[in-house]
């Protein structure tokens, strides 16, 4: 099996597109300080703490969500990957009302 990318290595690859996360791709691309190796909570922490506009957190998000998709984790069977609603999902409770 192919070694996977990086979320980092994959929003390099979009550099090209024309769009927020196009933006996000070529600002990470010439930043050398980027934290590529700090996860999602730390890449967020990083823009924050940069200034960076509110639009480019979000793209952030979004960009992590699309390499959840296709990136390394396309390979994880669906009730294995992560999703932005998944903690939000509630099993279903049986209570003596049900009964």
């Amino acid at each position: 099996m192919p070694k996977s990318k990086s979320f980092t290595a994959w929003l390099k690859t979009r550099v090209d597109q024309r769009s927020a996360i196009g933006d996000l791709a070529r600002d990470v691309s010439a930043d050398p300080d980027w934290p590529s190796r700090k996860g999602l909570s730390g890449q967020r922490d990083y823009l924050e703490e940069c200034g960076a506009i509110p639009a480019a957190v979000e793209a952030r998000e979004r960009a992590w969500v699309q390499y959840g998709r296709t990136g390394r984790l396309n390979r994880m069977p669906e009730r294995l990957r992560p999703g932005p609603l998944r903690a939000l999902r509630r099993r279903p409770t049986t209570t003596d009302n049900d009964r």
